[in-house]
């Protein structure tokens, strides 16, 4: 069997194998098929097939450095067929130079990384724009401007792998008032930034050493019963009370002078004792607090017009010094 046979029988026999040493033992003997077919003189009878064989090995050499067992295998089947045909060309092609001479080396297909992104054109999904290299899908050759693809560009985005809302600069928002849930004291709530994202107060006003009421509590006449339409207000003294968790309260109940200072005395305490069990039901420790009723003896207007009895039948609230 001549030199030349025997090499494409070799060939032949490795085609089907599934593992990337096959796939190498067939590439080494079509590289030594394709020199044969060289030395032959197939540069001058079949320079094609000779060309196109010796690109297919590159690209198999390629393909097999990327892990891509599949297209390694499709490239080298090529390259097979292509070397063969230029072996079998080269037998009647009269060689020019002596059979000693050395032939030319093969033509050097160069690693190309047209955007130069350190991933090689034929691995690189996008070979004509850079890789940004972030960390996110970095393997792809591809850039990745919006990493969590949620409308707002990496560059602009406070939350580049987390999806969030644009107004809260590319953050989870879940109550929609632009404050990124991080940032936000109150996230299901909506809110304005004065408040750290928690809502604006609308009934009460908190100062240093007391809570401002701007409505009163309303009570049945005569008792201690809470009316339902201070539930808004009281509502807001317990959120406030909440964020003010270490600081302690007293909360005074107060009368106007009609009837007895005794009987407005208890019915003071008892409307105080009432706001506080509020609160209690509301979350507040009962432990910060403190109910405490003064009757009519400090009142803040005239007892004798009935505007001023009216503003001093009144619930008020005290900030004390931070519990230890």
């Amino acid at each position: 069997m001549s030199r030349a046979r025997f090499l494409i029988v070799a060939v032949i026999a490795t085609i089907g194998a599934g593992c990337a040493g096959a796939v190498e033992d067939r590439l080494a003997v079509t590289r030594r098929t394709i020199l044969l077919a060289r030395e032959r003189g197939a540069y001058r009878c079949a320079p094609e097939a000779l060309a196109r064989a010796e690109a297919r090995v590159e690209f198999t050499r390629l393909e097999l450095r990327a892990g891509e067992l599949v297209r390694a295998e499709s490239e080298l089947d090529r390259a097979e067929a292509a070397a063969a045909i230029a072996l079998a060309s080269a037998q009647s092609c009269r060689p020019i130079v002596a059979r000693s001479a050395t032939p030319p080396p093969p033509p050097e297909i160069k690693e190309v990384d047209s955007d130069g992104d350190g991933i090689l054109d034929p691995d690189d999904r996008c070979p004509k724009e850079p890789e940004d290299l972030d960390g996110w899908k970095d393997e792809d050759g591809c850039p990745d401007p919006d990493d969590d693809e949620d409308g707002v560009l990496d560059a602009d985005d406070r939350c580049p792998r987390v999806p969030g809302s644009a107004k809260a600069k590319g953050c989870p928002d879940r109550d929609g008032d632009a404050i990124a849930d991080g940032d936000d004291r109150c996230p299901d709530e909506p809110g304005v930034p004065e408040q750290e994202g928690c809502p604006a107060p609308k009934l009460i006003v908190v100062q240093k050493d007391r809570i401002e009421l701007k409505q009163k509590i309303h009570f049945a006449t005569g008792k201690a019963t809470i009316l339902s339409d201070s539930t808004p207000l009281l509502t807001e003294i317990a959120s406030a009370l909440k964020k003010l968790a270490k600081v302690r309260v007293r909360i005074e109940g107060h009368t106007d002078s009609r009837g007895s200072a005794q009987l407005n005395t208890r019915l003071s305490r008892a409307r105080a004792e009432s706001v506080r069990a509020w609160l209690v039901q509301a979350g507040i420790d009962a432990a910060r607090m403190t109910a405490v009723g003064y009757g009519p003896s400090q009142p803040i207007a005239d007892n004798r017009t009935a505007a001023g009895r009216e503003e001093n039948r009144r619930v008020e609230f005290f900030l004390l010094e931070e519990q230890p």
